[in-house]
């Protein structure tokens, strides 16, 4: 089953993936059956709605690995936290409903405070300053400039404590740059620039 799910989804055939992930659902009953088939194709099934921008779908497939499988695999169910917030956030980005917003951060909130140790949860900083960023543009674009430049500070706050370890420390600095020019710092925003063109 989970090798026939595993082959739909490789064509990209979303819907009979995701039929196909159910049924090993279904079929994983004992505790190792459950670890090793069924937590995965519930993860699998999230990437699934996720790859279509279903991310509401994704957000509960995610949701549901966190819920139910939180004493059977601590690692996975840390993994399916953080990719909840990840559907949040990207339901937000294509909603931009207060509710929505309320729902990513509750999912963020959720997993910095439960998965503490989880080696994604030093990405958050990377994602609150890219969420500050589109808060600043949207008051910049509304002529409000004082307002956006204290968000664009609390965006480089949050980016500058991107550790050197995450697999995005190097998009933190280019987001710093980025911000810095909008700031009209530009010899800071150059010297973020030329580190990414020199270790990128």
């Amino acid at each position: 089953l989970l090798k026939a799910a595993l082959g739909k989804m490789a064509t990209r055939e979303w819907v009979q993936a995701i039929g196909s992930f159910q049924g090993v659902v279904q079929a994983s009953k004992t505790p190792e059956e459950i670890i090793q088939y069924g937590i995965p194709a519930w993860m699998k099934i999230g990437e699934c709605y996720y790859r279509q921008e279903k991310y509401l779908e994704a957000f509960f497939a995610y949701d549901s690995v966190v819920k139910s499988h939180r004493n059977v695999d601590e690692q996975l169910a840390g993994d399916a936290a953080y990719y909840r917030y990840r559907a949040a956030t990207a339901l937000y980005a294509a909603t931009k409903d207060a509710n929505d917003e309320s729902l990513k951060k509750q999912a963020r909130s959720s997993f910095a405070g439960e998965f503490p140790k989880h080696p994604r949860s030093i990405d958050l900083q990377y994602y609150e300053g890219a969420d500050y960023i589109a808060d600043g543009d949207a008051l910049m674009a509304d002529r409000q400039n004082d307002k956006a430049t204290e968000v664009y500070n609390l965006a480089l706050d949050r980016l500058a404590g991107v550790k050197k370890s995450s697999i995005l420390f190097a998009k933190a600095k280019a987001r710093m740059g980025e911000i810095r020019y909008k700031l009209k710092k530009y010899a800071e925003a150059q010297k973020d620039f030329r580190w990414v063109e020199k270790y990128v």
